[in-house]
């Protein structure tokens, strides 16, 4: 198989078979709904993006003279993507293998933890190139309320109240201002067709603020509503399309030390965007996708190889995979917590 330099190196089809069965639910990862895999013939190489102006033109339709009708005068722009290749090994001692047989099997676990990290570190990856101030610089605009944000560009505001200070955040009018004086003017889409992005304890916040509280009294407490219901009001409220929670954790802290959880999405941010219908095509509008080289059959492979000199045997999961970004539909939001750790991201 293609990128298997070591003729020592075997191809675990049946582990990647097994893998396929377990949903690694527990790992609340979210990056595959928000950049979704696209499956890409070459590990790099350019793509037609059709511009956002070709949708937006009210075309004159009336026959013209000898049967003519009005024509499209616009030609396909294009970017570029790039994938990488990442893996994580997890080696497997022999004779331990043999001793712990009766209760567990090794091989399993090791493939399990190797798929594991290399989850995890493409869910930090996505996660730290969108909730990226840098990513989001975007140009000058005029500041769409000077009592509700410190500032803002075409791409990212800064929030004057966070919204865990309950008494005063304004929860409608940020997320409607956003929209509206911001994402219709670039990409002219609905506000029904944006997600909000944001940790679950974000959505506490808002869902405990003075102003969501007070719409909701008479029609159902909020102490009552279950985890979705809670998300579907707020969705309502705000009158987006859906609210995608992201809470996956990690441990901060280096080896052989106590572990510190952090977020791989900070409460610092949220992120409204219209993001992609799953379509297999770079042609469709949306905040962006990663894009997967073919040659890997499940988005990963998993292989092993011997160790000689440790008697072991040594699993391995690696992935050729990168990401676009299309910051014409998205609006990264900053200060949505008004104090939040710098290391952990609470």
């Amino acid at each position: 198989m293609s990128g298997q330099p070591q003729t020592s190196v075997t191809l675990r089809r049946d582990l990647m078979d097994l893998m396929d069965e377990i949903s690694f639910e527990e790992l609340g990862l979210a990056g595959e709904k928000i950049l979704p895999t696209l499956k890409v013939r070459q590990p790099s190489g350019s793509y037609p993006v059709l511009p956002r102006e070709a949708k937006m033109k009210v075309p004159d339709t009336s026959r013209g003279p000898h049967g003519t009708f009005a024509r499209g005068q616009w030609d396909w722009s294009s970017q570029s993507y790039i994938t990488t290749e990442y893996g994580y090994e997890e080696t497997v001692d022999n004779t331990q293998t043999l001793e712990n047989e009766e209760w567990i099997d090794e091989e399993e676990i090791s493939a399990e933890l190797t798929v594991t990290g290399l989850l995890l570190a493409r869910e930090s990856r996505v996660a730290g190139s969108l909730f990226n101030e840098t990513a989001f610089a975007g140009t000058s605009i005029t500041n769409p309320s000077a009592t509700i944000f410190d500032s803002a560009t075409n791409c990212k505001v800064k929030l004057k109240t966070g919204m865990d200070v309950s008494a005063s955040a304004t929860v409608f009018d940020v997320f409607d201002l956003i929209w509206s004086e911001i994402l219709r003017k670039k990409c002219g889409l609905a506000k029904n067709q944006f997600s909000l992005i944001c940790s679950d304890d974000l959505v506490k916040y808002m869902l405990r603020t003075k102003e969501v509280q007070d719409s909701v009294i008479y029609v159902e407490p909020v102490a009552r509503m279950t985890a979705e219901r809670k998300r579907e009001f707020l969705t309502d409220y705000l009158g987006i399309k859906e609210i995608v929670t992201v809470s996956s954790i990690y441990d901060t802290s280096g080896l052989s030390q106590s572990a510190e959880i952090g977020k791989f999405w900070s409460n610092k941010y949220a992120l409204l965007a219209k993001l992609s219908s799953g379509k297999p095509s770079f042609k469709e509008g949306c905040l962006g996708r990663q894009p997967s080289w073919s040659k890997y059959a499940n988005n990963y492979i998993i292989e092993d190889y011997p160790d000689p000199a440790r008697n072991g045997i040594v699993y391995r999961a690696r992935e050729y995979r990168g990401a676009t970004l299309n910051t014409d539909y998205g609006v990264l939001i900053k200060n949505m917590k008004a104090s939040v750790d710098s290391k952990t991201g609470i």
